[in-house]
């Protein structure tokens, strides 16, 4: 019988590689505002950055008064 042991850091960095390959598993990000709140021309430029990052599936306010954007997209890999 053969027993093979693993290395804890080797499994932990191989782990850890794995993940930020695949990138965040819910691709969505959240930008909130410390004070004010979110005008059109802010939005539209937000949007105009993420948008070179990947394709976008929903924007939406994620607080009342717009002081949080959620920002979804298709794959989470475009966000690593």
């Amino acid at each position: 019988m053969q027993v093979k042991r693993v290395r804890d850091a080797d499994r932990d960095r191989v782990y850890e590689e794995t993940l930020y390959a695949q990138g965040p598993q819910d691709a969505t990000v959240i930008i909130a505002m410390t004070t004010g709140q979110f005008d059109d021309d802010m939005v539209d430029e937000i949007v105009g950055k993420f948008s070179e990052e990947g394709e976008i599936i929903l924007v939406r306010s994620v607080q009342p008064l717009i002081v949080e954007l959620g920002f979804f997209f298709n794959r989470g890999r475009d966000l690593v």
